[in-house]
């Protein structure tokens, strides 16, 4: 069987910001008419075409206005297109692996939208992301951590961690409290262990996973969180981030890590009371 070959160039499959409308394929139109009659223009979109022509994988368009959000999923003959209100994200999950990034938004009353683009190209993305973690459509987050004892700490053990980390302000301009655990890989051929981090903000939990293949990371509010807890499973430990809407959020720990992990359950718990009571 003869393999089909994509011969686009490399760029073909990048996120591509709209500078006049018939740059944006067709299907993509009918859903933006209200926002282009009331003046949006055209630099407020994002089409991210398909990675391979060959694949099955749904192409996007991604659009803001206001303080909205459009996410547009195209895939076969069928368009899906989801608006949002800057804020109404309960939780959002934001994988990278290599140069893909995978994004998903849970919202207010049980909708989900999913998206995928080249990372190459977040700049372009940046606006959309803002707005549904509730920030201004042109928030730049910190690019450093404050210089407390503990974060320097962080920075000696793991510089990378100390880096990654700093995704927790997209979701919040204070780190109130942070817990890392460096974790043991069983697999003898990948000589690099896992990391993992859950900060507390203002606004609510960041926690990232961390590994050779990738990161992850997930916000949620503190309006959305259930409880977070230290759980057991014969030998398996972790710490379980339980939200109201969305997937729970599981991360491993040390038998030598769960008296640390405690200690800093209970204080993310004084943390979410004192939070959600201002």
């Amino acid at each position: 069987m003869k393999m089909q070959m994509d011969k686009r160039p490399t760029l073909a499959s990048w996120p591509k910001r709209v500078y006049a409308w018939e740059e944006l394929p067709e299907p993509f139109h009918p859903a933006l008419r209200d926002w282009k009659q009331n003046g949006m223009p055209p630099e407020n979109v994002t089409y991210i075409p398909q990675v391979s022509q060959k694949s099955r994988e749904p192409e996007y368009a991604a659009a803001w206005w206001g303080e909205q959000v459009l996410i547009q999923t195209a895939q076969g003959n069928r368009v899906d297109a989801l608006t949002l209100d800057a804020g109404r994200v309960r939780l959002c999950s934001y994988q990278v692996q290599l140069l893909r990034c995978l994004v998903e938004f849970e919202i207010e009353g049980a909708k989900r939208a999913v998206f995928s683009y080249n990372k190459v190209k977040e700049e372009q993305l940046r606006p959309v992301l803002n707005l549904a973690l509730g920030n201004p459509p042109d928030f730049l987050f910190p690019i450093e951590h404050p210089q407390t004892v503990e974060l320097q700490k962080l920075l000696k053990d793991s510089y990378a961690m100390y880096n990654i980390s700093k995704l927790c302000y997209r979701f919040g301009t204070r780190l109130m409290d942070f817990l890392w655990l460096r974790g043991k890989d069983r697999n003898l051929f990948r000589k690099v262990d896992p990391e993992y981090w859950i900060g507390a903000t203002e606004r609510g939990l960041t926690a990232i996973s961390y590994d050779r293949y990738g990161t992850r990371t997930v916000w949620v509010r503190w309006e959305n969180l259930t409880r977070v807890s230290l759980e057991e499973d014969g030998r398996r430990r972790y710490i379980r981030i339980t939200p109201v809407q969305g997937m729970a959020v599981e991360l491993p720990i040390l038998a030598e890590q769960a008296g640390t992990s405690a200690l800093f359950l209970e204080r993310v718990d004084r943390l979410r009371m004192q939070e959600l009571s201002v």
